[in-house]
This record gives C-alpha cells, structure tokens and sequence, in this order.
C-alpha cells in the first residue's frame, strides 16, 4: 500500500510539473503570435502611409480620400493597441520588466502619430494649409521606428528569454 501512495505521489509531481511546462509553453507561444500580429499591423499602417504620401502628391487628390485613409490608419492603430494590450498579458512580469521601455516607446510613437492625424483633420476641417505630404511622412517616420526600433528589441528579448528558458530542464522552472 505504501508503495502505490509513494508511485501515486511521484505522478502526481511528474504530471503537474509538465502540465506547468506545457502552460508556460502556450503563454509563450500566445505572447509571440500577438507580437507577430503587431508587426503586421505596424506594417500595414506603414504601407498605407507610404502610399497616402505618394498619393498625396497627385494634382487630383481629393480631402474625401484622405479622410478615408487616414480613418483605416486610425483603425490599425486601435487594432496594435488591442494586440499590444494582450500580448502583455501572456508576458510574465518578471520578462514585462525587461520590455517595458520598448512597450512605452511604442506608446509614444503611436501617440504621436494620433497627434498627426487630428491635427491634419482639424487643419482640412478648417480649411488651413496644411502640407500634407510632411505631415504623412511623419507618421510613416513613427511607426516605422516603432516597429524597426522597439519592436525589434522586444522581440529580441523575447527569442532571448525563449532560449534561455528551453536550457532550463523542465524541473528546475
């Protein structure tokens, strides 16, 4: 009998131990699939800024256009928000410390990009002249910082506690 309890005990241990290993896994794996999603959206804001600037250009640009562009750039900055806000969720807080600079500088960047947007609608809207190419090369400016700077370095970090996590032996976590 005592035998069966002491096998029961040693299970009990090796089964939570690797459902424990099996749950820090998927946070991990959730964590990177919403910085992927991230990338994607700075991207997408990125090329819809790149190609408002050259449009912009154009003698026949029309504000209707511009508002509805720069309305899906608004819309892809609330979507890099939402994954933003999630994927910190899935990171530890021991790891959160390490990106909350990158995190924060994201921040400001889309921030800034804001800024850009309102004050080019409340230029248009009262009809001011705006130069409208500058203000859209500002707002590709920030966002691909945001993604070639800090979201570089989050990810970074991320492959680097990864790697760092998968020597550990399952055990010792």
């Amino acid at each position: 009998m005592k035998l069966k309890i002491k096998l029961f005990i040693v299970a009990f241990f090796l089964i939570s131990s690797s459902l424990t290993s099996m749950a820090d896994n998927d946070t991990e794996v959730m964590a990177k699939y919403y910085s992927k999603l991230l990338t994607y959206n700075l991207t997408h804001i990125m090329d819809l800024s790149r190609s408002l600037y050259h449009l912009s250009e154009e003698p026949s640009f029309k504000k209707e256009y511009l508002e509805n562009e720069l309305n899906r750039i608004d819309d892809e900055i609330k979507y890099t928000n939402d994954d933003i806000a999630t994927m910190v969720k899935y990171i530890s807080e021991e790891n959160l410390v390490n990106l909350q600079k990158y995190l924060d500088n994201i921040d400001e960047h889309l921030a800034q990009v804001y800024v850009d947007i309102k004050t080019l609608r409340e230029k248009l809207y009262l009809n001011e002249k705006v130069n409208i190419p500058e203000v859209i090369s500002d707002i590709y400016y920030q966002i691909k910082r945001a993604e070639n700077e800090d979201h570089l370095e989050i990810r970074k970090i991320q492959n680097y506690m990864n790697d760092n996590l998968s020597e550990i032996p399952n055990n010792m976590r």
